[in-house]
Formats: C-alpha cells, sequence, structure tokens
C-alpha cells in the first residue's frame, strides 16, 4: 500500500538498491556508462533508515541522476561520481555523500541550486527542489557541501534519520 504516508525502519542497502536501479532505468546505460561510478557506501554493520522507503528512493535518486548528468560534463578524462556513507553523525542519523567532477557550481547559481524551475542543465529544473522538500518532510536535509570552485568536486550531503523522532531535532542538534 502505498500512500506516501508510510514511515518505517528500512536498511540502508535496500533504498541504495533501489536507488540505484531506478537511476540507471531513467538514465539508461548509454549515459552511465562513461561515468566511472566510485561505490564507497560501506559499513561495517548495517545501518537503517527511518522514513517512507518510496519518496526517500525518489529523493536520493534525483540527487544521484543530477550527479550522472554533471559528471559527463566534467572536462576530465575519466568523469566520475562517488558514493559515500558517514556513519559518525550525531546520534540519529547519517550522512550519504554524492560527488562528481564535473562543472564546478557557479557563484551566481549556488544560492538558487534548489530553486524550483532552476536548471544549467536544460532540463525542467525539479529534481533538486522535489528532493529538498521530500527530504525535509522526511526529517532530513539535503545541502550543497562543496560547490567544486576549488576541489574540482561538487559534493552534496544528504542527512538521513536512523530513528523515528530524529528529525525533529535535526534543527537544533546536527550541523554538517
Amino acid at each position: 500500500n502505498i500512500d506516501g504516508e508510510t514511515s518505517e525502519l528500512v536498511p540502508l542497502a535496500d533504498i541504495l538498491s533501489s536507488m540505484k536501479s531506478r537511476v540507471e532505468d531513467d538514465l539508461g546505460k548509454k549515459m552511465i556508462e562513461p561515468v566511472t561510478l566510485k561505490d564507497k557506501v560501506q559499513s561495517s554493520e548495517p545501518v537503517d533508515i527511518y522514513g517512507n522507503p518510496y519518496l526517500v528512493i525518489h529523493a536520493l535518486k534525483n540527487i544521484v541522476k543530477n550527479g550522472y548528468l554533471f559528471a559527463r560534463r566534467s572536462s576530465s578524462v575519466r568523469p566520475t561520481l562517488e558514493l559515500n556513507l558517514d556513519t559518525s553523525c550525531p546520534d540519529g542519523f547519517i550522512r550519504f555523500l554524492v560527488s562528481n567532477n564535473g562543472p564546478a557550481i557557479s557563484v551566481a547559481h549556488e544560492p538558487v541550486i534548489f530553486r524550483m524551475g532552476f536548471s544549467s542543465y536544460g532540463r525542467r529544473g525539479t529534481g533538486l527542489n522535489v528532493s529538498q522538500s521530500i527530504l525535509r518532510e522526511a526529517g532530513g536535509r539535503v545541502i550543497l557541501e562543496d560547490h567544486g570552485r576549488e576541489s574540482g568536486w561538487v559534493r552534496f550531503s544528504v542527512l538521513l534519520p536512523t530513528q523515528e523522532d530524529s528529525g525533529r531535532s535535526l534543527k537544533e542538534s546536527v550541523v554538517l
């Protein structure tokens, strides 16, 4: 029963597996194959996240698809998308990192990157805005952690709750 209100503890591995297959279905192999995927999402113990799995998968899919699209625009010989997991966050959260070595986010675009309708890629410009809204509703958040102008790597950080009440304390306790 998918009603948009189901929240539960779900293994992060299941969320990421489903998200990756949906990204591949959406983009197709021709868009994905030129990009080297460095999947460093490993944890010594299983990690569960709390939320509506369908919505969380959709939000992560949008962010990862965006990473693939921009990695393909890289001037590097090896366009790369890197996925990481940080479990050292404050209690009740994990951090999922999506980085690519595509073009940096410009100073002009940085403040509007999550605005509905904004796109520097010629698309609809809804993915990051929708992902931000979904994650906020689920008690998490997404931020642009590195614009890539110095490092050469654009990085989005997604904070996900690992327990039911994590989201309520997010604003007060977590600084990325």
